[in-house]
């Protein structure tokens, strides 16, 4: 249950996976395209690449500024060697 106090809107949020690169730039095109402002990455989705390339493409045309996006993404721990990460 969500408390009255805490107000977000779900449909802010996205998560997609596809191993489909072009599937994937047009579901995050249309995605973008209705609004969507929170998305969801992760190396493990093997999403991040195609996610770099179509937000790039919107950057560039002015479609959308970075400091208007929120997104997150996952550090694989087993992926992590000493010196390589710094920690926030």
């Amino acid at each position: 249950m969500i408390s009255n106090q805490l107000s977000f809107n779900l449909s802010y949020l996205l998560f997609i996976q596809s191993e489909n690169a072009a599937e994937l730039e047009t579901a995050l095109d249309l995605a973008l395209e209705a609004g969507y402002r929170h998305f969801d990455t992760a190396f493990a989705y093997q999403n991040e690449e195609t996610f770099g390339k179509v937000l790039k493409r919107w950057f560039d045309a002015g479609k959308v500024k970075r400091e208007d996006l929120f997104i997150v993404t996952k550090v694989n721990s087993l992926l992590v060697k000493e010196g390589l990460m710094r920690w926030a």
